[in-house]
């Protein structure tokens, strides 16, 4: 497994994806080297995820190239490239050991061994420090399992036993603590430096120990790029040309990703609109949600408990309705009380 991978520049030169008329990436250009750890950061909806798409091959270009030293990323060269998925996929009744097993019996070439294989698994589980969960079940919503962190550095080993001269990460950190996103950012941090990987990571507001890991930074809005190029103290230099100042001791990937509430301010104060007219809005479009969640839940509570008689239904169901949109109501008023 501890293969040195070759100095190499993966670069994406002015790529676009429009799809039905709506530029979902554009004009997007970046390179990433060998041994670096790349953040790819942005507020939801700015085209992180496409972009990994358009790099592993799930989403074809409108515009642009993707090159490899210099030559076309194509179906023979992306065979270097592991992709981590947001999503933790597994078969939840087998064990980590097993799934890992599993992975490289079919993954893995046939000229290697069975105890090459079962070499490179013990590799991969010492570098993402699991070997003390490797008998426990992967488990799902219904069964016990590995923890959320550990779910996300199974699914890196899983790409990992490949040996990837690139690796893409999809939200690695999402739905873990700091504490965990930390370590987990760490080790590939060390795999990119010790193993001279190239690993290109999409992250959401990382805390600020562990965005000063990242070697470069690629900040995309709106599916265009507002800056690429060092994570360090550079990107702060370049927000203050245009008179946006961050304080010494705020985290720079919250100073560069204004939160809901901090937007909502910054237009109020501009005029733009009421706080009413934004919360009106903000409540029409998750009334559907709203209504469909418990009304689905009631229906099969109701028939499993062997209540047939239907005009009690759909009387009881509105109350049920009412009751919820009331405390969402309650809930928001006393958020927005405090913007």
């Amino acid at each position: 497994m501890k293969t040195v991978s070759a100095d190499q520049v993966l670069s994406v030169i002015s790529s676009s994806v429009n799809l039905k008329g709506c530029y979902i990436l554009k004009d997007v250009s970046f390179a990433a080297c060998s041994g670096d750890l790349l953040a790819v950061m942005g507020e939801s909806g700015s085209g992180k995820t496409t972009l990994m798409n358009v790099i592993a091959g799930r989403q074809t270009l409108t515009s642009g190239k993707i090159t490899l030293d210099g030559a076309p990323f194509g179906k023979q060269l992306r065979r270097r490239l592991g992709y981590v998925l947001q999503n933790d996929i597994f078969f939840s009744n087998l064990t980590l050991w097993e799934t890992l097993y599993f992975t490289a019996m079919i993954r893995l070439p046939e000229r290697l061994s069975r105890e090459e294989k079962l070499k490179r698994i013990n590799e991969i589980v010492d570098i993402l420090d699991i070997r003390k969960c490797l008998h426990t079940v992967m488990g799902d919503m219904f069964t016990m399992g590995l923890s959320g962190g550990e779910k996300k550095r199974a699914s890196v080993a899983c790409e990992l036993l490949t040996d990837p001269d690139i690796l893409l990460l999809d939200e690695p950190t999402s739905g873990l603590d700091s504490s965990t996103s930390l370590k987990l950012v760490k080790q590939l941090k060390d795999f990119a430096v010790t193993l001279n990987k190239t690993i290109l990571v999409t992250i959401h507001q990382p805390s600020s120990q562990t965005y000063h890991l990242f070697d470069n930074l690629l900040l995309l809005t709106r599916g265009q790029v507002a800056y690429f190029g060092k994570g360090h103290g550079v990107p702060l230099d370049f927000l203050g040309k245009f008179g946006f100042t961050c304080d010494a001791l705020y985290n720079p990937a919250d100073f560069m990703l204004p939160s809901e509430r901090g937007l909502i301010s910054k237009e109020r104060l501009a005029g733009a609109y009421r706080l009413s007219a934004f919360y009106l809005a903000r409540t029409v479009s998750e009334l559907p949600l709203t209504i469909v969640i418990p009304t689905l839940y009631f229906a099969f509570v109701y028939w499993m408990a062997g209540l047939n008689d239907v005009t009690a239904f759909f009387m009881t169901w509105p109350i049920l309705v009412l009751s919820v949109i009331s405390i969402q109501v309650t809930i928001k008023t006393i958020i927005y009380a405090f913007i």
